[in-house]
């Protein structure tokens, strides 16, 4: 069975109660290396976009080894409850039906052997005589006055027990042993916190002084166990995206662990197309934009309470809410919106038939309400603003307004044979179109009321999903192998839009930017965004939590069913989505927001591009003003026939060059021309350093198979050592901070030499797993360890006593292009190779995520030009920095791409994503208590969410 439990309830009843159901136990007893301890049904979150629910729900009936009835009033009630029962009774045994009640009584008669149905009101008729003894049940009536349902209140957490008992096939007592064992693993941290708090209390009764000590110390610890226990939450399966970000922020905030930069850097790399995140209490909303795009206008979705009439309004430059729009007369659910042309004027219909037309300005309606048979859930103004078209998806029937007058308008419209799901406008306003379940697309003049004749399939595919191409000439149809560009004129297939690809089910829905250049297509499990002009796949939304996909596809949290819960801007740019979990996303299909950028603002794609096959020889190089992002001057010319190596002096005045004709030539920065004269050696200068002092320059050179290092005094240019000899195999070149040792790895070893006392000081064996290339071993700040990069992990030698430490950090397997590099203040480590840049933390060697993914970032020509900024908040390559940071080098075959390894870089980037605060309700629900509120964001006030 796909699902150990079905959740069937009233959402009037139990909305909010159901919820936390799931959630709970998704949770209980789960095991720590899986997701969920048990896969729980429930419709808002588990259903897919189809044409009809009934056979989704039935599918899922079919694959349930459980049914839990939410047992209420509201629920015998509902017809889709007593459906759903009804199912369940003819196909499965009635003892795996639970009863979960939330309200109302239940009585049992002992002498009919079955309930009392003058004193139930909880149950459904169909329940009558279907148990041969009382059942068990669960009383859940108390919940409904809980503010905080979750486990961690017991009274609810011994009701979790009693349910998952059966489902999990455990008795009561061995599953409460398995949660506890689980929960102690997950939550220990939170113990720590406990532990920290009390050493608090310890400390008060003290010496003043110590007290003081072990307060500051408990506190301390506190928030390091918090901050922990923050960074997991944000990162767990079913937390919404504006929250998990906010609590990897605050979790920041609380303090800088490993686990709270890790959990920080992925959420951020998981979005990286994400223009903001709107908080919203409501899910699956209905959404639209204004034709000027600066509103997003969000509705109830299908299964919110028949009593919301509130329609939401959000800024987007601001990414607040700006507004809601509260009729005063009662109706019910607001549920289909459309903005008029002039962004001024919003229709609202409602469930009840209404239709208010709202000036946005005074957040009032203007004039009487339009009065339509039914409830309107698709509305659609025409271009000039002067009519307005209303459907809904339970009726054939289409109506057409006069805006103006206030009442039907006496042009004709079709009669429909099959329920109509959307309707819509041409561009000049002459001809509309409705999309019904049936009978694909009608198409007809708005004056006569005469149809237009529309292909009802498509290479042998059915034609589900239609749209108004913005030139007027042609339409879009969409079909399950993707969307067709169809003239309407000659009424032919001009041609098939690229990247769209297959739907897994048939398409529901199609939305086009005012310009053309950007198509949606809304496909079962899966939106589709691409540029049909440039033939470019923008973006695919999925029904997925926090997966990544290949290529340039958009990743989201999860993919709503409704067609009306995601809209797409007028300029094409923003696409919005309402999410299952209440929040609404805004995605930038045009920028992916990276947590780097190339120094001459070329696309990353042009930066592998270059380093990748092809032109990788230059005798050119570059020095870039790193505070203005410039080149220094124009492009340096040597008489190198290629650089192969770079490095600065530590004054910052000097520049130096190798190059494959064995030389090496001194630049002075300012004049930008050589500084004395060049030294000269056999072979390809593969690898140059100075000393910490800047009197002695190492050099690697590759001459016939063997490698050679030179130590060069800089005043005199003389050599005035070879401290290896020639060796078979040397890669990594380096001196100790202290510049006593000067350090050489390669074909298998690690050798360290004696500035001072010219001798070899130690050979640390490593094995033949050394990766040998420029960057495959570093020093310690502290000079006391080296760290070796082998083909498997990054390993640590202890210098004093020659020793390896065992402090592993697994690599990628593709480490044929891999180079090591320690941040100047100790804390990163950072692996970059032809597979991405990822980051460990020093100290922990914890990994925190990878910076970005990708083939092609490094070749053999760029392990020399590698590395961190100077104060350790960037990471380049392609080039290298001078010790105070101001210059970088480069060749100059392609700009240096820089990474940004700073922490108030990225919490300034989460803040912009939500722009608001946690609330306190929501501190409260992590924490348990009001206590030590810590702002995600200081410097946003407001904004907080509904």
């Amino acid at each position: 069975m796909r699902y150990d439990g079905f959740l069937s309830y009233s959402h009037a009843a139990d909305g909010k109660l159901a919820p936390a159901l799931q959630r709970a136990l998704h949770r209980f007893a789960r095991p720590w290396n899986r997701m969920r301890a048990l896969r729980v049904f429930r419709d808002t979150t588990s259903l897919a976009a189809t044409p009809e629910l009934w056979p989704a729900i039935v599918a899922a009936l079919g694959e349930s080894s459980h049914f839990l009835l939410l047992a209420s009033p509201q629920a015998a009630a509902s017809k889709w409850v007593q459906r759903e029962v009804e199912w369940w009774f003819a196909n499965r045994p009635a003892d795996k039906l639970f009863v979960l009640l939330t309200a109302g009584t239940i009585a049992w008669d002992e002498d009919t052997r079955d309930f009392d149905w003058k004193l139930t009101t909880a149950l459904p008729d169909l329940v009558r005589g279907k148990f041969q003894s009382e059942p068990l049940y669960v009383d859940l009536t108390w919940a409904d006055d809980q503010d905080h349902l979750s486990l961690q209140n017991t009274r609810f957490r011994q009701a979790i027990l009693d349910i998952a008992a059966p489902l999990h096939g455990k008795d009561k007592d061995q599953l409460d042993g398995e949660d506890v064992r689980q929960f102690r693993k997950t939550r220990r941290l939170r113990a720590a916190a406990v532990a920290g708090l009390g050493a608090l209390a310890l400390a008060t009764t003290t010496a003043a002084v110590v007290a003081v000590k072990e307060r500051n110390f408990a506190i301390a610890q506190a928030r390091v166990a918090l901050s922990r226990q923050f960074a997991a939450e944000a990162l767990a399966d079913d937390t919404r995206l504006d929250l998990a970000i906010l609590l990897a922020a605050a979790a920041n905030r609380l303090s800088e662990t490993p686990q709270a930069r890790a959990a920080l850097q992925r959420l951020l790399m998981r979005t990286p197309t994400v223009r903001g995140v709107l908080a919203s209490d409501r899910p699956e909303q209905r959404l639209a934009f204004s034709p000027d795009g600066r509103l997003l206008a969000s509705a109830p979705g299908d299964y919110a309470d028949f009593d919301d009439q509130v329609v939401y309004l959000w800024s987007i430059d601001a990414l607040q809410l700006v507004g809601e729009l509260r009729p005063a007369e009662k109706h019910q659910r607001a549920q289909a919106i459309a903005f008029h042309p002039d962004s001024h004027t919003l229709a609202v219909g409602y469930l009840d038939g209404a239709i208010l037309l709202w000036d946005l300005a005074r957040r009032e309606p203007t004039g009487a309400s339009l009065k339509a048979t039914f409830g309107a859930d698709s509305l659609a103004f025409s271009p000039d603003g002067r009519h307005l078209l209303s459907a809904t998806s339970s009726s054939d029937r289409v109506m057409l307004w006069d805006v103006t007058r206030r009442q039907l308008s006496p042009n004709r419209v079709p009669q429909f044979t099959g329920k109509v799901r959307e309707v819509a406008f041409g561009p000049d306003g002459t001809t509309a179109a409705a999309v019904t379940g049936d009978h694909g697309v009608v198409i007809w003049h708005i004056k006569s009321g005469q149809l237009i004749s529309a292909p009802r399939s498509v290479g042998g595919e059915r034609v589900t999903a239609f749209a108004f191409h913005p030139d007027g000439r042609s339409w879009l149809l969409g079909t399950s192998k993707g969307v067709t560009l169809y003239d309407a004129k000659t009424q032919k297939v001009r041609r098939d839009l690229g990247h769209a690809v297959p739907m897994r089910l048939e398409p529901s829905a199609l939305r086009v930017s005012a310009n053309g250049d950007t198509i949606v297509i809304n496909g079962g499990r899966a939106a589709h965004v691409f540029d049909p002009a440039q033939d470019q796949a923008l973006g695919i939304a999925r029904d997925l939590n926090f997966q990544e996909v290949s290529g340039p596809e958009i990743v989201t949290p999860r993919m709503s069913g409704s067609d009306s819960a995601f809209a797409l801007s007028p300029d094409g740019r923003l696409f919005a989505q309402s999410l299952p979990d209440g929040a609404i996303v805004l995605w930038n299909f045009r920028q992916r927001r990276l947590l780097g950028e190339a120094f001459d603002e070329k696309p990353l794609d042009a930066k592998m591009a270059l380093l990748g096959p092809g032109k990788t020889e230059t005798p050119d190089f570059v020095l870039w003003d790193t505070a203005r992002r410039q080149p220094y001057g124009e492009i340096i010319r040597t008489e190198h026939a290629d650089i192969t190596a770079l490095a600065f002096s530590p004054n910052n005045r000097i520049v130096a060059t190798g190059g494959r004709d064995g030389s090496i030539v001194f630049w002075d920065i300012e004049t930008r021309r050589p500084h004395g004269e060049p030294v000269r050696s056999s072979g390809s200068v593969e690898h140059l350093t100075f000393s910490p002092d800047g009197k002695l320059l190492a050099s690697r050179v590759w001459d016939t198979g063997l490698s050679r290092v030179t130590l060069w005094d800089i005043a005199r240019r003389q050599a005035i050592d070879q401290p290896f000899g020639e060796r078979a195999g040397s890669e990594t070149l380096g001196f100790s901070p202290d510049g006593r040792f000067l350090m050489s790895a390669g074909d298998g070893k690690i050798l360290l030499y004696d500035i001072e006392q010219r001798k070899l000081e130690a050979e640390l064996t490593h094995g033949q797993g050394l990766v040998d290339r420029q960057g495959g071993a570093v020093f310690s700040v502290d000079g006391r360890q080296v760290i070796s990069l082998s083909k498997t992990s990054l390993v640590t030698w202890d210098i004093a006593t020659r020793r390896r430490i065992d402090k592993l950090v697994r690599t990628p397997a593709a480490t044929a292009d891999m180079v090591v590099r320690l941040s100047p203040d100790g804390k990163f480590l950072a692996l970059l190779s032809t597979d991405g840049l990822r980051l460990f933390d020093a100290a922990t060697r914890q990994p925190l995520g990878e910076v970005f993914g990708g083939r092609g970032l490094i070749t053999p020509q760029e392990h020399g030009h590698v590395g961190f900024s100077p104060d350790g908040k960037q990471f380049v390559a392609g080039g290298v920095f001078s010790p105070d940071g101001k210059w970088l080098a480069s060749r100059a075959i392609a700009s240096p791409f820089i990474w940004h390894i700073d922490l108030e870089r990225w919490l300034a980037r989460a803040c912009e994503l939500v722009n608001r605060n946690l609330t306190a309700t929501e501190w409260r629900r992590y924490t348990g208590s009001d206590d030590s509120y810590v702002s995600a964001c200081p410097d946003i006030s407001g904004a907080n969410p509904r």
